[in-house]
């Protein structure tokens, strides 16, 4: 293994490097299918050996930052460490004193690492960048390194403090939202890895997504427990929290769901008026008692709590959201729960595991879509139309709309399983009222409704799916059984919005072309950049549906050529064999290509 590597640490370091990206792919995918992580390896030589390089990237090949931007890595670190204010901290006996060295040398080196990165010239625009704990492996301190699309990261609800002060020279960090506690969880898991012997021996190692993504949960709640009150009044049960919230939402009583608000937050914070006050506080650990208390914090009122006990029942006041220490905890129905920060969801659990709340209606991608069904609708109609797919989506139990453009037929058609109204224009504050009931509200292109409470009827089609509600199924089944441009909005309890047909994005025929001659000039080359042909080959691959038949022609013979160039190259390397792309029968390039659609 070790014979092609030249920046050499460990043998395994490429199949390590591999298997951690394969596993943060699948975590982070999970949370938003808009991530797509990038992993890569840094070490840093710390002892004296000739027969070693300073620093070593892996990969090391065709990569965007080379390992000898890391050579002063310890230099940089040592110029770093004296200011942190830990510094100031002397501890009484030698052993403890050594440890908090090394520990703050190893801060520097993370740090370090990280300014270098976020320095480097060559950067992928839009990228953020997270260094792993360094962790001594074969003579080197090795960094994992995690990047993620900033503006994905940034369109989730985030905190800004990620700290909490211990005394007056230590802090605790803390996440400031669930996709931060996940980077924490997933670089955590790679450190420890490196730990064992000959890490990336076993693609299996390690925690699984379910683990990781349940440990963020309790850290990312941990965090808000200890921000709304003191370490010394929480004497370490705010771990606990997470697991206490779901105990509290799995419970009944008296046959009923659980449903209630807590308000997290110290005893004597200004902002939570007190109406009722326990004679003592009641143990969040009583899971029981905690069930039994949220049938009274309902409508204004709430359990006001630290992760510790409940104090009472509270209301909050006028609250300077700066200040990040109160936090809310709303039990929604069984096995489903959600933390909140001024009242933006930033954690929904359901079942016990966490997720990122459902995202706030698009507008844009809603009017792009709505405008590749209804191809005829004008601008105004089409203003319209967006406004109450918006509007819809915040109907709290759940709703449907059918937009189609037989809808005064389908009323007639489905009179029986319906409530029909003289066909009216709608207006999001009408639809308002109109959406609380069981059923779909139809209307046409036009905005006008002909009829609510719609019960759909439908074809069994092989595109539904078992793990989606009843609503969003018949939606599919509906939709598939029409003739006509067609197009139903559902809305999950949980907030989300789907769209029946749910197409695929569009993208410009011009990336397509961009690609082809960019792998035309990697063929022309003097040296093939395997990397980078590679990168290209996998995004040919995640957009085989947009090809057309002359894209795939080009495609297979720029592939060919290059799969030789690089066996003549390097005889002894690694092929990856890729099938040949065809042209898929169900494009159209009126409804993909977005310069089509602009026309």
């Amino acid at each position: 293994m070790a014979r092609g590597i030249r920046h050499f640490i460990w043998g395994y370091q490429p199949n390590f490097r591999i298997g951690r990206k394969v596993s943060a792919k699948s975590l982070f995918q999970l949370l938003d299918p808009r991530l797509e992580p990038e992993v890569f390896l840094v070490g840093i030589r710390i002892e004296d050996r000739e027969d070693r390089y300073p620093a070593c990237v892996e990969p090391e090949e065709d990569f965007w930052i080379p390992s000898e931007a890391f050579n002063d890595v310890l230099v940089r670190a040592n110029g770093i460490s004296p200011t942190y204010p830990e510094h100031r901290v002397l501890q009484s006996h030698p052993l403890a004193q050594k440890w908090q060295d090394e520990a703050l040398q190893k801060k520097a080196v993370q740090d370090a690492i990280r300014e270098v990165i976020d320095s480097c010239p060559d950067r992928p625009e839009g990228m953020r960048y997270f260094p792993s704990w360094p962790v001594q492996l074969e003579g080197f301190l090795v960094s994992v390194v995690l990047g993620l699309q900033e503006t994905v990261m940034d369109s989730h609800t985030s905190l800004v403090s990620d700290s909490v002060a211990i005394h007056k020279y230590r802090s605790f960090k803390v996440p400031r939202s669930l996709l931060e506690a996940v980077v924490g969880e997933c670089l955590g898991d790679a450190a420890s890895e490196l730990l064992k012997p000959e890490p990336g021996s076993d693609p299996m190692s390690g925690k699984s997504r379910d683990e990781m993504l349940r440990a963020a949960g309790r850290r990312m709640v941990g965090g808000a427990a200890q921000r709304a009150d003191t370490f010394d009044n929480q004497e370490g049960c705010e771990e606990g929290l997470f697991d206490a919230c779901n105990r509290a939402s799995s419970l009944k009583y008296e046959g009923a769901d659980s449903v209630g608000h807590i308000l997290l937050a110290r005893a004597d914070h200004h902002s939570v008026a007190r109406d009722v006050t326990f004679e003592g506080p009641v143990s969040v650990s009583n899971s029981r008692s905690v069930r039994k208390l949220l049938e009274l914090a309902k409508g204004d009122l709430a359990l006001h709590m630290n992760a510790k006990g409940i104090f009472g029942l509270a209301r909050l006041g006028d609250y300077d959201t700066n200040k990040e220490d109160v936090y809310g905890i709303n039990i929604l129905a069984h096995h489903r729960w959600e933390l909140t920060h001024a009242g933006q969801p930033m954690m929904q659990v359901n079942d016990g595991f966490p997720c990122l709340p459902a995202p706030i209606a698009d507008p844009s991608r809603i009017r792009r879509d709505l405008y590749r069904e209804f191809r005829h609708v004008g601008t105004c109609q089409l203003d319209l139309l967006v406004e109450l797919v918006c509007e819809a989506g915040q109907e709290k139990h759940g709703t449907m709309l059918v937009i189609s453009e037989d809808a005064e037929s389908e009323t007639h058609r489905l009179s029986r399983q319906a409530t029909l109204v003289e066909p009216c224009l709608l207006s999001p504050a009408l639809l308002k009222q109109l959406t609380p009931i069981d059923g779909a509200v139809l209307l046409d292109p036009q905005g006008v409704c002909h009829s609510i409470g719609m019960i759909l009827d439908g074809i069994a089609t092989e595109n539904g799916n078992p793990a989606r509600g009843a609503r969003y199924n018949s939606a599919i089944r509906y939709v598939a059984s029409q003739n006509c441009a067609c197009m139903a909005v559902v809305v999950s309890e949980d907030g989300g919005i789907d769209l029946v047909p749910d197409r695929l994005p569009p993208v410009r025929c011009s990336d397509i072309e961009d690609r082809l001659s960019e792998l035309q000039a990697l063929l022309s080359a003097d040296r093939v950049n395997r990397r980078r042909y590679h990168q290209l080959a996998d995004w040919f691959g995640e957009k085989r549906f947009y090809l057309l038949p002359e894209h795939c022609e080009s495609l297979n013979r720029l592939i060919a050529g290059i799969d030789e160039r690089i066996a003549a190259q390097d005889p002894k390397a690694p092929r990856i064999v890729r099938g040949e792309f065809g042209a898929d029968p169900a494009f159209d390039q009126t409804l993909y290509y977005e310069e089509e659609l602009h026309q």
